[in-house]
């Protein structure tokens, strides 16, 4: 890992707009060499001569985002949002059309041992999913993403004479009162259901406009270019439908069982959707130590195990993590890498939950896999694998922090780790959920509002099947899929979690008998970048293959023994 001699603040940062002509430039030379070159060696030189401008906008666009989604009130950054809305687009089609000479050179085989394998797929990749015709719809389709994003910020949850952002209503959902809980959910049910009719109309304007795409790009449906997009190697549709069929099989009774004790915890005749994020009948545990004091706590436990730096504490100290849930600012949490300066930048909501250490672990997860994978960068593909590579990168560290962190839970760190590992398996089937609802949608994108609606209760009753809405009518008519922001942002990701949570588990059985071996196979893991799709980095760091139904018996009986079901 190698971390800078001089720090610079976060805010402090030269920020220019990218200048797309020299960009241009760049890639127009890059093209004209690679179509000149006689041999490996030669084309190597023209990609690798273009790096350096690959990163500074990829650096500028980054920094450019976070900026933006701190206070999405800023004029200024609003607009270089828009920018990056349209220019991402044209760089995406500069570097087709410039890495299609790679992706069936005659040199690829000397290419790969000299530049990677991550950018000769990336360079398949993007053959098969970009072209000039499709570039103002996919200008487009980035517009109406950031539009509902924006939109879900300004959101509002009313509950007496009071206003809540979404993330500030975080909390009051989980109470260990069942009252604050029932009006905190009723809220926000009313929230969603106010909008329903323009999120109904921005999700049809994407549908539409992802269909449209693939249909140029000759694909029978957005699906079938969706798994293009995500970088899916090894595997398809089918594997991930058998993978849902293992979650329905092995994971979904599990889930039942689950929801059954934790009615019976909490003494509820009924359980109802707003009393499932209260596990414990005196509420979930909570973070001991003030938010100010997250970051150290959880760098010193992150340098210890993984032998490092402590590098999230300098993060912090200089700008790069911004922690707190403020009104007008951007929900989730995500982090992301500024190349030039080789170092991540992370953005959460923290409300002050046990979920908030959690999203502080997964990001400190990608972070951790960003610098430990920078170093061995030769191109700017190099360094940033497929997202169902990348989730593992994050979700792992969650179980293998989680246990250790008894001075952010005290006498109830065991009881956080078990919840962790709850919430989780919970999860799954969700994940399930979603990723199934997208593949009805772009099979049939001509269906109703109405139609999705019903799809997605349908497809609820199928994978969460305890879920009572009592008197909340929106979600009971299948209105609850709209507050899912990867369905309308990142199409066919979701999936991509639940796999992560599969190769995770398998390192947490590993780390109950070897800590030491299941940390070194994550580092390992972390290490890697984007050498290998998600399966050869699986088989080489030593981790099973979540498409296994084997692995999900042995990780769903392993599961049951540790919480005693």
């Amino acid at each position: 890992m190698n971390l800078p001699d001089k720090w610079l603040r976060f805010d402090q940062l030269k920020y220019t707009r990218p200048d797309m002509s020299e960009l241009s430039d760049s890639f127009r030379r890059c093209r004209l060499r690679l179509r000149l070159s006689m041999s490996a060696h030669a084309s190597a030189d023209a990609v690798l001569e273009l790096q350096p401008a690959l990163l500074r906008y990829y650096t500028a666009q980054a920094y450019a985002r976070n900026c933006h989604d701190r206070d999405l009130r800023d004029l200024f950054w609003q607009q270089e949002a828009e920018f990056f809305d349209e220019a991402h687009t044209q760089v995406q089609a500069w570097t087709t059309q410039t890495y299609a000479a790679l992706a069936t050179s005659r040199f690829a085989a000397d290419l790969q041992k000299v530049l990677g394998d991550g950018i000769l797929r990336e360079a398949v990749r993007m053959t098969s999913t970009v072209n000039d015709r499709v570039i103002a719809d996919l200008s487009e389709e980035n517009r109406l993403e950031s539009a509902y994003v924006q939109r879900v910020s300004q959101l509002r949850a009313q509950i007496g004479q009071r206003s809540f952002s979404l993330t500030e209503l975080g909390p009051l959902l989980e109470s260990a009162d069942q009252e604050v809980r029932r009006i905190s959910h009723q809220a926000l049910c009313q929230a969603w259901e106010d909008d329903h009719d323009w999120f109904d109309a921005c999700f049809s304007q994407l549908v539409s406009t992802r269909s449209r795409v693939s249909r140029k790009m000759g694909y029978s449906s957005f699906t079938e270019m969706a798994y293009k997009r995500m970088s899916r190697v090894g595997y398809g549709r089918g594997e991930v439908e058998l993978f849902r069929g293992y979650v329905i099989k092995y994971i979904v009774p599990v889930c039942s069982e689950i929801r059954r004790l934790q009615r019976n915890r909490l003494g509820l005749m009924s359980l109802y959707h707003y009393d499932l994020p209260c596990l414990l009948p005196g509420g979930n545990p909570q973070p001991l130590p003030r938010r100010q004091e997250w970051v150290s706590i959880i760098s010193r436990h992150v340098s210890e195990m993984l032998e490092e730096p402590r590098w999230l504490s300098s993060l912090e100290e200089y700008g790069y993590i911004d922690l707190e849930a403020r009104h007008d600012k951007a929900g989730g949490g995500y982090c992301e890498t500024l190349y030039e300066y080789g170092l991540p930048v992370i953005l959460t909501n923290a409300t002050g939950t046990a979920d908030d250490v959690v999203t502080l672990v997964h990001e400190t997860g990608h972070a951790y896999a960003s610098l430990a994978s920078l170093p061995k960068m030769r191109v700017f593909e190099d360094q940033q694998p497929a997202m169902d590579v990348c989730e593992i990168h994050s979700t792992a560290l969650e179980y293998l922090m989680m246990p250790e962190l008894e001075d952010v839970f005290g006498d109830d760190t065991e009881t956080a780790a078990m919840v962790h590992l709850i919430d989780s398996i919970l999860f799954l089937p969700y994940a399930c959920l979603v990723d199934h609802f997208q593949h009805e949608i772009y099979d049939k994108p001509t269906m109703s509002a109405m139609e999705r609606h019903n799809l997605w209760r349908t497809l609820e009753r199928l994978y969460q099947p305890d879920i009572d809405y009592d008197t909340d009518e929106w979600f009971e008519k299948g209105g609850s899929w709209q507050k899912k922001e990867h369905i309308f942002t990142a199409p066919f990701y979701y999936i991509d979690y639940a796999l992560a949570h599969i190769a995770a588990l398998d390192l947490w059985q590993l780390s109950r008998k070897d800590r030491q071996k299941a940390v070194r196979r994550y580092k390992k893991l972390c290490r890697r970048g984007n050498h290998g799709a998600l399966l050869q980095q699986l088989e080489e760091s030593g981790i099973a293959s979540p498409f296994a139904e084997g692995t999900f018996k042995r990780l769903i009986y392993a599961v049951c023994d540790y919480l005693e079901l």
